[in-house]
């Protein structure tokens, strides 16, 4: 029986890991599509009896202020931690992502509103937000990230009324932003 045919991000994948000396035996593997996300494309893979996620990032994404970078020092950090699965593998400059595969379930909304959930949540970025943040990351405006996307926007999209509408409900969200003094989490 004939393979099916491999998508160009499944081509990019298999290139990535065999690129990387800690998960070179994943780019000869099988691979299963993940679907959910909103521009990577994610695989589950096995290798030796090992459940790997492999995400690649998408291309482009730089231009968004995503920092592939800093996300591998984050997700080191986070999952030495214990809030996220092992990192693998981590390289910013082709967005291969490889960690430890975490079987789950997205949530439902009647999950996300219970209240012993909530609590949970609320627990979990209490403890995250007391973890020491590693040193020489860049500091993020959600201000200047927010005007660069609207900037990315305004070619994509011809509706100026809902344009103005979101710049003048954000623009008090941000002048109470920057008022106050800056919280590093």
């Amino acid at each position: 029986m004939a393979e099916p045919p491999q998508s160009v991000a499944e081509i990019r994948v298999r290139r990535a890991l065999a690129h990387h000396p800690a998960v070179r035996d994943l780019a000869d593997g099988p691979l299963v599509a993940v679907h959910g996300g909103l521009g990577n494309d994610a695989w589950s893979a096995e290798h030796n009896g090992v459940r790997c996620f492999v995400r690649l990032g998408a291309a482009g994404a730089a231009e968004f202020g995503v920092d592939r970078g800093a996300e591998c020092v984050l997700l080191g950090a986070v999952a030495a931690a214990g809030f996220a699965p092992g990192v693998i593998a981590c390289d910013a400059e082709t967005g291969l992502l490889v960690t430890d595969f975490v079987e789950g379930r997205s949530w439902s909304v009647e999950d996300a509103g219970r209240e012993a959930n909530l609590r949970r949540i609320g627990a979990l970025l209490r403890r995250l937000h007391a973890h020491e943040i590693p040193r020489h990351l860049r500091t993020v405006s959600f201000e200047q990230q927010a005007a660069g996307l609207g900037a990315r926007l305004a070619g994509l999209v011809d509706d100026r009324a809902c344009d103005l509408a979101l710049r003048d409900r954000a623009q008090p969200v941000f002048a109470r932003l920057a008022g106050r003094p800056p919280a590093r989490t």
